[in-house]
């Protein structure tokens, strides 16, 4: 693991007070806060199933969408990068709705990363 002050992939570590500004930026925009509202249904599908994601820090006060699309997209990414379920360590682990849990998560996964 690199120092922060050499580390180039993470800015938010290295130079966290203009990411932070950059971050408040993009989110003030009337483009992000449309696109972010039209992404709501998605949103609210996804935290129905991924109840980790409700009620989740949401950077400067939160989005329209109401979520952390990074945890999100990390839910996926990690999944799919070790194998493992999209269902696996969750309450529908083990269940009889499992399978149907599984394809549901699975069809949103591509929005999601989009």
């Amino acid at each position: 693991v690199r120092d922060k002050v050499l580390d180039t992939l993470n800015a938010f570590d290295r130079f966290p007070q203009m990411m932070n500004g950059l971050v408040r930026d993009v989110i003030a925009t009337e483009r992000f806060q449309r696109i972010d509202y039209a992404a709501k249904p998605l949103a609210e599908k996804l935290s129905y199933y991924l109840q980790g994601l409700q009620g989740a820090p949401q950077a400067f006060g939160g989005t329209p969408s109401g979520i952390n699309w990074i945890h999100a997209n990390d839910h996926f990414v990690c999944r799919r990068a070790h194998s493992i379920p999209l269902t696996a360590f969750s309450d529908y682990e083990g269940k009889q709705n499992e399978r149907e849990v599984e394809q549901i998560l699975a069809q949103m996964a591509n929005p999601v990363l989009a």
